[in-house]
Order: structure tokens, then C-alpha cells, then sequence
């Protein structure tokens, strides 16, 4: 559809994006056998044909999206080293194992569309040993606060109701469990005076292990006060030789801006104000991802008795400001 081959265009015409991948893709691909993951319509394809790759092998889930990918690799010098393949990739073998895995299933949230487990899954099965994944390290961050974006997109659903006097109002609340994108949301954690960072780190994770934790605790403290509507996220892509794409908003702007999880209800929170971030992620063999979330609360003033009312396998977090995950109910 156009709309599909929108987004496909939005992606290529991201220079951020695109500039960065294209200097990991030379670097890694000439005389090397590739496996471009969730190809879509091939970009990343077509820049390691450009730059010598041996073979490259395009899986994805939507056929038309490979079809118009394999009608622009005939355009290359030796047209045969692309090889489409229909499908998704934890249900399917390829005929070799490859040199270089390469993908972009990034989101705002960074891993939204579960890529860092078919990457795990892609690099266990069709990797040779001591070869190359791109990205092969995501770094995943969170921020306390509220989306401008996000509000005026619930009151232009609002709008649109109310003008066939349809029921749409507070559609802010519905909002609850869909990823969102945020351009700059309002972030009230971080203090630079006492150098608490705005974005918390809460994952590192290596796409070619996938170590992502399930369940984690994040610990988080408001450094103004101010109304937290929801959870921000962004990210850092490492993509090898020093090549790092980011979605911080400190950093050069992309399609991608950052995510953020809706509230079902909004907090008001005062400077000193303690959080605590949980999220549990069920294991999801497709595209997408599925998760729960809670956040727990209590004013600065309180912080003392919030902490020992705690579930015994939350209170060491905050005690000791500590981001981990929970295994079988304890701290790992």
C-alpha cells in the first residue's frame, strides 16, 4: 500500500538513520555473506549490494514489501546475490550461515517491535562463529514525566468525536499500554545539581545474546514537581566502529523522536518525589511485544515508610537506588 511505502521512505529519508547504517554496512559487508532481518522494502539490502556483500538473504513477513525490495536488487551488478525470503525468521532456515546479521527493527521505545529476540534467535542459528551483528549493543532509557504529543493527540481523537457527538472525551486514559511517540516530552526526573541524569539507563542489552532482563526495577526520583502522565523512553544503538545511533532528544533529531507509556491516570509529584518503575514483558515469538506495567509512588516526605511497606523483593532496589531484574520472585 502507499502508506506502507511511506513509512519505507520516511525511514530512507531519516539521514541520521540512514547515514549511520550505510557506515557500518561498508565497513562490515564487502565479500561477506549477509542476513538482513526485517527487510521491508530492502534499503538495507540494497546498501550492503552496494558495498560488495557476497550474498544477502532478506527475510520479512510481508511478501509485497519483498517483492518491490528483489525488483530493486535486479538494478545491481550480479542481481543473483539477492535472495528474498517470506517469513518470519524464528520460523524459518536459510541455506547458509551468514557473516553479518543486519537489521532495523528499531521504534521509539527501542524494542517495541521485539527485533532484540529474533536478533538473539537469527545469531544463535545462522551466525558464524566471531561474526558481526549490526546493531550489537542497545542501550534503553527512561524518564519520568509527561508527553505534549501525546495530550494533543488524545484531544484530536476528543475533537473528531465531538463533532458527531460521540462519547471520545478523557481519551487520554484509553491511551494506557500502546507505545506512543513523544517529540521532546517533559521530563521531570534528573537534578543537575546532584547529577542524577533526566534519562535512567535501565537496560544494556547485546542483541547477538540477547541478555534483555523480563522484569526490571527502576528506582526513579522527581527532581521538579510537576504532573507524570506516563513513562518516556529512548535509546542508543551501537552499530560498530564507533557508529551510534540515538533517540535522546539531546542528540540529532530522527523519525523515530522517543516513545512513551501512558498512564492510565496522571500523578502530581513534587520535587523529591519517589518511584518506583516496574515492567514485565511476556516471551513473544513474532513481531511486537507484550507487557505490563507499574509505577509506585509516595512524596518525598514519605519516602521512609514507603520503603518498608514495599514488597520484600522490591525494597532493595530503592533502598540502594539499584536497577535490576526479578527472578522467580527475588532480585537477581
Amino acid at each position: 500500500s502507499q502508506a506502507a511505502l511511506n513509512q519505507y521512505l520516511e525511514m530512507i529519508n531519516d539521514r541520521v538513520r540512514s547515514d549511520a547504517y550505510e557506515r557500518a554496512i561498508a565497513a562490515a559487508v564487502p565479500g561477506r555473506t549477509v542476513l538482513d532481518l526485517g527487510s521491508g522494502a530492502g534499503f538495507l539490502s540494497h546498501l550492503a549490494l552496494k558495498h560488495g556483500a557476497r550474498k544477502v538473504y532478506a527475510i520479512d513477513g510481508d511478501a509485497r514489501a519483498l517483492q518491490l525490495a528483489a525488483a530493486l536488487a535486479g538494478r545491481f551488478p550480479a542481481p543473483e546475490r539477492f535472495v528474498p525470503i517470506h517469513g518470519y525468521s524464528f520460523d524459518l532456515d536459510i541455506p547458509e550461515r551468514v557473516d553479518v546479521i543486519v537489521s532495523e527493527t528499531l521504534d521509539s521505545n527501542g524494542i517495541g517491535e521485539n527485533g532484540h529476540m529474533a536478533m538473539a534467535d537469527a545469531a544463535a542459528r545462522f551466525l558464524v562463529p566471531g561474526g558481526r551483528v549490526i546493531p550489537h549493543l542497545l542501550e534503553l532509557y527512561l524518564g519520568l514525566g509527561e508527553s505534549p504529543a501525546a495530550r494533543r493527540y488524545a484531544a484530536e481523537w476528543e475533537a473528531a468525536g465531538a463533532a458527531y457527538g460521540l462519547p471520545y472525551a478523557d481519551f487520554e486514559r484509553l491511551l494506557t499500554g500502546i507505545g506512543l511517540t513523544a517529540d521532546c516530552p517533559d521530563v521531570l526526573t534528573g537534578d543537575p545539581a546532584t547529577g542524577e541524569p533526566a534519562w535512567l539507563p535501565w537496560q544494556v542489552v547485546d542483541l547477538a545474546r540477547n541478555d534483555f532482563r523480563p522484569h526490571t526495577v527502576v528506582p526513579m526520583r522527581v527532581a521538579r514537581p510537576g504532573t507524570v502522565r506516563g513513562v518516556a523512553t529512548a535509546w542508543r544503538a551501537h552499530l560498530g566502529d564507533g557508529i551510534v545511533l540515538s533517540s535522546l532528544p539531546a542528540d540529532p533529531p530522527t523519525h523515530w523522536k522517543q516513545g512513551f507509556l501512558n498512564l492510565a491516570s496522571p500523578v502530581a509529584a513534587g520535587r523529591g518525589d519517589q518511584f518506583i518503575f516496574e515492567i514485565a514483558f511476556a516471551e513473544v515469538r513474532a513481531p511486537g511485544v507484550r507487557y505490563e506495567m507499574r509505577l509506585h509512588h509516595a512524596p518525598a516526605a514519605e519516602r521512609e515508610r514507603f520503603i518498608a511497606g514495599l514488597p520484600d523483593e522490591l525494597r532493595p532496589f530503592i533502598a540502594e537506588g539499584r536497577v535490576a531484574s526479578i527472578v522467580a520472585g527475588r532480585p537477581a
